[in-house]
């Protein structure tokens, strides 16, 4: 039987809340709302407050569909180690 993950420390949502950001605005990646949905929603899953906002300028520029395959794939998410 396969063990739970640990839990992530707290330097690793905030990672997860800025590179939602970078994705959202394109710094130094290639612009990806569904990528930067996915992670914002993981950091704001894991109590980074400001995650919700990212999420909410970004639910404005996507299409529903788009939304929903963000939620999804955040959901799917599980950390390699």
């Amino acid at each position: 039987m396969k063990k739970p993950s640990p839990p992530l420390r707290p330097h690793e949502r905030w990672a997860q809340f800025r590179f939602s950001v970078m994705l959202a605005q394109g710094n130094g990646v290639r612009r990806d709302f569904i990528a930067a949905y996915a992670w914002a929603e993981l950091a704001s899953q894991r109590g980074v407050e400001r995650a919700k906002y990212v999420k909410e300028q970004l639910e404005q520029a996507m299409r529903p569909d788009q939304v929903q395959l963000a939620k999804d794939r955040a959901k799917d998410w599980k950390p390699a180690r």
